[in-house]
């Protein structure tokens, strides 16, 4: 006698949606903290952001924005500025000096390439748990 195989589809579709809903928590707790570290890092390891007031260091923020995939940001506001200082280039073309020592161009995107692998690590452990 053969044994009778009863597959219950819509059980299957129950846990595989609480599977793919408990993975994409998951995987927006990890970036969350991912980008955390990521913040830190632009703002303190070298090039450092710029600072004379402080104004720019205090205005950056994280967020994720949800749609399709998940996107992590990091972003400066209320400085219309920020992308100059963070290019290099002055608004006339040419180099700017900066004078806080340790701090220079580019603070945000050479972490992001510097350390891409971490923040990636930080991501996976979350979904791993």
């Amino acid at each position: 006698m053969k044994p009778k195989i009863v597959f219950k589809k819509g059980e299957f579709e129950d846990y595989f949606a609480l599977s793919v809903d408990r993975l994409n928590r998951a995987t927006e707790v990890g970036m969350n903290d991912a980008l955390k570290v990521f913040e830190n890092d632009a703002l303190e390891q070298t090039p450092k952001v710029p600072v004379r007031s402080g104004w720019l260091k205090r205005h950056h923020r994280t967020r994720i924005e949800r749609g399709r995939n998940l996107i992590g940001i990091l972003e400066t506001y209320d400085t219309p500025y920020a992308r100059t200082v963070h290019s290099g280039i002055s608004r006339h073309g040419t180099p700017m000096t900066y004078k806080t020592d340790g701090s220079g161009s580019h603070w945000i995107s050479a972490k992001l390439y510097r350390n891409a692998a971490r923040y990636f690590d930080i991501i996976q452990r979350r979904v791993g748990k």
